[in-house]
């Protein structure tokens, strides 16, 4: 089984992780076969744009009086919400931890 890294995690970086690229892929590809050590900064706003997408995910739940961890939300236009918030989160990480311009 292969090791699992925080998603900040610098290891994560290294020739030696299970994210390593075996493929000769070029970095910053779509599939993000190779990363780059994230800057202090940048492992902090992952943190925080995660946990505002925690938060928002219980103020959702709580408007539709479901529990977050739940597969039930309540109605179709709540499960939208909870989508369209998981895929902000998603692509805002992948902007911060995404190749940068040289």
């Amino acid at each position: 089984m292969s090791e699992a890294y925080k998603s900040t995690d610098d290891r994560r970086a290294t020739d030696a992780s299970p994210q390593a690229s075996t493929t000769g892929s070029v970095a910053g590809g779509a599939f993000r076969s190779v990363y780059r050590p994230l800057t202090d900064g940048e492992k902090d706003l992952v943190d925080r744009v995660k946990l505002k997408g925690e938060e928002f995910f219980a103020l959702i739940a709580e408007a539709g009086g479901t529990d977050p961890a739940s597969e039930r939300t309540g109605s179709a236009s709540l499960t939208l919400a909870f989508r369209h918030v998981e895929d902000a989160v998603y692509r805002t990480v992948k902007h911060i931890t995404g190749p940068k311009a040289a």
